[in-house]
């Protein structure tokens, strides 16, 4: 019986081994897949491992005991990472990120006297090991003691445990899958993935929990039972949803904030219909809440500059500066894009309020205007009007706001301008 389960969690150990080779070669979705696919490797070789301990073959393979524990650090943060990609949308690592193999890196210097010790040290530890389990904790150590060790790495499993399934449930994520049915498919994976994570972690630390509280119960047919089912199970779900594998769910759903320009189009000046700018994402009203969530939490530095050099051309392009009283929501409506979004834009791009970006748009109309002499026939009150400003006083006060210098303190510093000035006294 025990060699039954012993043959079907290597066919469960050998798929993973597949699908991370699959993975890492797959060119959509990069970031994330090859995040999947280090994940199910490292975890595939950690349980190979575990399982010949349990079978007493590490005695053939020594090394492998000790020199492979400090990858168990790397699988439950990456894990998380890889979640985070997904819910997220990412295509990198963030800046901070590296915090997270901290610990890792630390465990593997602790490791390094190991590699340098005697031959025979070696496989007495293994040998000690395959008779009692409870040998680990209390072998000699280095730097970190193994009772430490086998603690520190339980809290960082528990931790980064309930990381994912923080994110997976939190309130903007189940926000945003419900809002696109075309997203469920890569909702349910994540949350199959973390159920099968969760429960191959307790398999993986039951029998570490005995040793470690000195318990006298044998947990190896529970451990095995368990461990089998996961990966089997996890791979056979890989391999009957290939989708997985090899799709963006992203774009495929209309969801990626970057498609959202994708058919962004400008509309020439003489032909000023509301046409379909930006497309919004299918079945989410222009103005909901669930707008804004997405701008917060999807848009990168470089997406936010995207968005904007495609406003900014759509604003040149149809002058909408001009018309006299024109409102965020006019705009929006122009873009085809939520005013939430355009808001959150103009706020982080542009560090300003709607009506100082487009009085930006209006004073430089009229400083070219100045530049090119051809507004002799117009008194600034006119120019003003023509610019879209509502009065004369108000055009004064944004001029000078902006440049320093009231428009005629402003002509009198060239030339052409100081001679239409002369000219008008």
């Amino acid at each position: 019986m025990n060699q039954f389960y012993d043959v079907f969690m290597l066919g469960g150990v050998f798929c993973s081994f597949i699908c991370s080779i699959i993975l890492f070669r797959t060119k959509s979705q990069v970031h994330t897949n090859r995040l999947l696919s280090v994940v199910l490797f490292l975890t595939a070789w950690y349980v190979l491992l575990f399982l010949l301990v349990l079978t007493g073959r590490i005695v053939q393979f020594p090394y492998g005991f000790k020199i492979t524990g400090h990858f168990y650090f790397l699988a439950s943060p990456l894990s998380f990472l890889y979640i985070r990609g997904i819910i997220y949308n990412e295509t990198g690592f963030r800046k901070t990120d590296w915090i997270h193999f901290i610990l890792a890196g630390l465990i593997f210097l602790d490791y390094i006297p190991y590699l340098f010790a005697a031959p025979q040290d070696i496989e007495r530890l293994a040998d000690a090991v395959v008779l009692d389990m409870r040998t680990t904790y209390k072998a000699d150590a280095t730097v970190i003691s193994p009772f430490l060790y086998y603690k520190i790495r339980l809290i960082q499993g528990i931790v980064y445990m309930f990381l994912q399934w923080y994110l997976i449930f939190r309130r903007s994520t189940i926000r945003k899958y419900s809002g696109y049915p075309h997203l469920r498919a890569i909702y349910t994976w994540i949350i199959v993935f973390t159920v099968f994570s969760s429960l191959l972690y307790i398999a993986l630390q039951s029998r570490n929990i005995a040793s470690l509280l000195d318990l006298k119960i044998d947990s190896r047919l529970i451990s095995i039972s368990i461990i089998s089912f996961c990966f089997f199970s996890l791979s056979i779900y890989l391999f009957f949803n290939p989708r997985i594998l090899y799709s963006d769910y992203y774009r495929e759903s209309g969801f990626s904030p970057e498609a959202e320009f994708d058919d962004f189009s400008i509309v020439p000046a003489e032909d000023p219909t509301p046409s379909s700018s930006v497309v919004a994402p299918a079945g989410v009203h222009k103005d909901s809440s669930y707008a804004m969530g997405i701008a917060r939490e999807y848009m990168t530095s470089d997406l936010l500059a995207s968005y904007a050099e495609k406003i900014e051309e759509y604003v040149i392009s149809n002058k909408v500066f001009l018309k006299p009283g024109i409102s965020i929501h006019e705009l929006a409506s122009g873009l085809n894009i939520p005013v939430r979004t355009l808001s959150y834009i103009l706020n982080h791009h542009y560090k300003q309020r709607f009506n100082d970006f487009i009085n930006n748009y209006r004073i430089s109309y009229i400083v070219e205007r100045f530049d090119n002499d051809d507004w002799k026939n117009l008194t600034f009150e006119g120019l003003a009007k023509e610019a879209g400003f509502s009065s004369r006083s108000t055009f004064f006060s944004v001029f000078k706001k902006l440049k320093g210098l009231t428009p005629s303190e402003y002509l009198n510093q060239t030339s052409k301008g100081s001679e239409v000035l002369n000219d008008r006294i």
